[in-house]
């Protein structure tokens, strides 16, 4: 009995502290408001440290007493003891008091520390893992790890980054010491350190004639995992190309003799890159491998024909972050009427002559970097093309087949769940959807397209018939897009119909007659009916 009631004890205890824990987060959610367990952000002794000068997508802030990350936009106001985080693919520019610059590469964590009381004319950084440059030109800077502190002059800049395997010391300018458990060593603006978990430090040379023939940042957006990246460089040969990415272990590749340029293939996200030969390194080139805002093409659609002297309007859509746009063509107009950069997402093109053409739309960003296409459709332009044909309302029919032999023709969806819920047994469904159009003179066969997608990139119907209409069975029932051209045998496809798209409440229900492979009972046949005759009459309403 003592023993059972000692485990109350601890489980009323649990019970509480588990109660006060929902609480603090319910609190840190700001749900709700209890000023024993008020957060930092709203404790006024909190003073301000700086704000965010800007940020690439996600840049997360943790106050000291708050259990979660919260998102952190432009211009916030950031606190002493705040902690900042920089997720995949993200980067963040901090302003600090007295003009401290921060930049934060993606998988990079600091925190603010308070100014120490004794010297308040020093900023204080506490350094767990990523990519971080700092400077400040009228104070101190001091920046700590795990175990070891870098102190950095006023006036000074400097860049730290941890990988999986170690620490990496570079002085842009300046003075700086770093101290170690292992002593003190002054880090020099023509060397970069490297330090391991063991804190052995080993310095390599800057080698001035390794030069990229372009040192500006390079940014490649991509559609796929990975992104071409094109390097060019110049002056002494290089042996191999380091590929530095935060918190990522290092890419070594080789470089042939004598070769000035290369090709990587990078996954997406923010790398530093340098040249390595007996000499020493080259400085770092800042990669950005990112992904590509999707520019969708909106008109012509593909295959679509378009007549030829006159102007046919080209028309596509994509996000805000696109500043600019280019319209492609292969193979080129041999006039193009458009410009080669453009802020409108539409343009007017006319062709003198029939040609088969691909068009597809590049974009730039803000800083002039090419963003590629999505994709590109073919259009076809004739001088005088069949016209379109109109199109008619589809008609649908459901069959639907049990798995005991049983077989019925139904006319609606309602109709199935009284018979499945009166056999119990499981169904298997078969659409039916006739589609028919109005002849169009002058053709002799037709093209019809169904799409689930309104652009018909890639149709899961494209049939040829000689018929004005066209069967098509389906298990699934969707919403669906089709179109009809019409074309002769000795001329060309004429102009598409503009699309139509299917729904199941606008389709005319066809009547069918209920059939059964076996008996039926008395019973059951009467609820069947009974069924059937609720089932038609809802769908005549729908009628």
């Amino acid at each position: 009995m003592k023993s059972a009631h000692s485990d109350r004890k601890w489980i009323a205890l649990i019970l509480i502290l588990l109660l006060l824990e929902v609480m603090w987060l319910a609190v840190d959610l700001q749900w709700i408001e209890i000023s024993f367990f008020k957060n930092s952000k709203s404790t006024p002794l909190n003073k301000e440290a700086g704000y965010v000068v800007k940020n690439k997508q996600d840049l997360k802030r943790r106050g000291p007493n708050s259990l979660i990350w919260v998102n952190v936009t432009k211009e916030e106001i950031l606190y002493y003891q705040d902690s900042l985080l920089t997720l995949s693919q993200s980067s963040a520019q901090i302003y600090l008091k007295d003009q401290t610059d921060i930049a934060l590469a993606e998988n990079t964590l600091v925190t603010i520390e308070e100014p120490d009381e004794k010297n308040n004319s020093e900023i204080r950084l506490r350094f767990s893992k990523g990519d971080l440059r700092a400077r400040n030109p009228y104070l101190k800077t001091q920046i700590q790890g795990e175990d070891w502190v870098v102190n950095v002059e006023k006036g000074s800049e400097i860049n730290l980054r941890k990988d999986k395997e170690s620490y990496e010391f570079e002085m842009i300018s300046g003075k700086a010491s770093l101290q170690t458990g292992k002593g003190l060593n002054e880090l020099k603006t023509n060397s970069i350190f490297k330090m391991g978990f063991d804190q052995k430090l080993i310095e390599f040379k800057k080698n001035e004639l390794l030069k990229w023939s372009d040192s500006k940042p390079l940014r490649v957006y991509t559609h796929d995992d990975e992104g071409v990246v094109k390097l060019n460089w110049e002056g002494a040969a290089a042996q191999q190309i380091i590929v530095q990415q935060s918190a990522e272990a290092e890419i070594n590749t080789p470089v042939p003799s004598e070769q000035n340029q290369a090709e990587l293939k990078l996954n997406k996200g923010f790398f530093k890159v340098r040249l390595q030969n007996d000499q020493g390194l080259s400085s770092a080139k800042e990669v950005e491998v990112l992904k590509a805002p999707r520019i969708y093409l909106k008109k012509p659609l593909p295959r679509e024909r378009l007549m030829t002297h006159q102007e046919n309007e080209f028309v596509w859509i994509s996000p805000e972050s696109i500043q600019n746009y280019r319209l492609v063509f292969d193979p080129p107009l041999e006039n193009p009427q458009s410009p080669q950069s453009q802020k409108s997402n539409f343009v007017q093109i006319q062709s003198e002559t029939e040609k088969d053409l691909k068009w597809k739309v590049e974009g730039e960003d803000s800083d002039g970097f090419r963003i590629p296409a999505f994709y590109e459709n073919e259009v076809f332009f004739r001088d005088q093309p069949l016209s379109a044909p109109k199109l008619k309302s589809p008609t649908i029919k459901t069959k639907e087949k049990s798995k005991t032999g049983a077989k019925f023709d139904l006319n609606h969806k309602i109709f199935y769940f009284f018979v499945n819920q009166a056999f119990a047994q499981t169904v298997e469904n078969e659409y039916e959807i006739q589609f028919d159009w109005e002849p169009v003179t002058g053709a002799n066969y037709y093209i019809i397209e169904i799409s689930a997608t309104p652009d018909f990139r890639q149709p899961e119907v494209i049939e040829k018939t000689k018929k004005t209409n066209f069967l098509w069975r389906t298990k699934k029932f969707k919403k669906y897009f089709w179109r009809v051209a019409s074309g002769h045998s000795k001329g060309s496809l004429g102009f598409y119909s503009e699309a139509q798209e299917i729904k199941e409440s606008e389709l005319k229900v066809v009547e069918v007659q209920l059939e059964a492979a076996e008996p039926i009972k008395k019973k059951a046949h009467n609820q069947i009916v009974k069924s059937s005759e609720l089932a038609l009459a809802k769908a005549q309403v729908l009628e």
